[in-house]
């Protein structure tokens, strides 16, 4: 690939980036955040991180290649146990909240959705082009999202420079590098 590239070679691999984008871009951490304004963050996090289990199922479904060994569920299960460990952090308080446990569950599918999708298309374009063109789709399909949600954090918020370093963590090191990588 020529560097600089705006397309992907085909209109397919051109909506399967869209799709990426719009799913593990956008939509996901759209989904994510506002389950947290309805259900604990404990609630959320343990069901966003079922995630790669919603994806080594339907990976098992959809490509007999794929299907995961008693070690690797064994692994998955321990792996998922720890993790609910260390969220719940010895306090185990399970709030049920429909609408948040929903979403919690929407954005877990939704990165399933995005993996997949990067599955397809992952060796046939450089890492770094996949991440421009998922950043640019999910930026896209976010924006209208304010016109309805408008961002509402007070210009003194946004002036701390404590809040600049952790916007430019995030969006550097948590998103651009974790992407690429």
């Amino acid at each position: 690939f020529a560097r600089g590239r705006m397309w992907a070679a085909g209109l397919r691999d051109e909506l399967l980036l869209a799709a990426a984008g719009l799913s593990g871009g956008s939509l996901y951490f759209l989904t994510e955040n506002v389950a947290l304004e309805y259900a604990p963050a404990s609630n959320v996090s343990l069901i966003v991180c079922t995630a790669p289990v919603w994806t080594a199922v339907l990976l098992s479904l959809l490509y007999g290649s794929e299907r995961m060994s008693r070690r690797q569920i064994a692994g998955s299960a321990l792996a998922f146990a720890g993790m609910v460990l260390v969220v719940l952090n010895g306090h185990f308080v399970l709030r049920l909240s429909p609408r948040g446990d929903l979403l919690a569950l929407s954005a877990a599918l939704l990165w399933m959705v995005y993996s997949l999708a990067i599955k397809r298309i992952g060796g046939r374009y450089p890492a770094i082009f996949i991440t421009r063109k998922v950043f640019f789709y999910g930026l896209v399909t976010i924006l209208p999202v304010f016109a309805f949600r408008p961002f509402d954090v007070s210009w003194e918020v946004l002036s701390r420079p404590v809040v600049w370093g952790n916007l430019l963590f995030l969006g550097v090191v948590a998103s651009m590098l974790c992407y690429v990588l």
